[in-house]
């Protein structure tokens, strides 16, 4: 996987769409952080861009993961 590559989805999440096309903006294994914006498909986002990152929870055997959404 590349930074720049796109990847075509069909939804199945219940949500009012189809399928989404995305792009990949960021990929840090090192920093557990990745970050994509929807070029196209078949739904009602616009202007959507979505970084994640994965954070290790010290007192418990888990992890905690945040996104961060923009879109209009």
């Amino acid at each position: 996987m590349e930074l720049g590559c796109t990847r075509d989805v069909n939804v199945i999440s219940g949500l009012p769409a189809a399928t989404s096309t995305e792009r990949l903006d960021l990929l840090d294994d090192d920093n557990h952080v990745m970050a994509f914006t929807i070029l196209g498909g078949e739904h009602r986002l616009r202007n959507y861009h979505a970084v994640t990152t994965v954070h290790e929870v010290v007192t418990r055997l888990a992890g905690l993961e945040v996104e961060v959404v923009v879109m209009d």
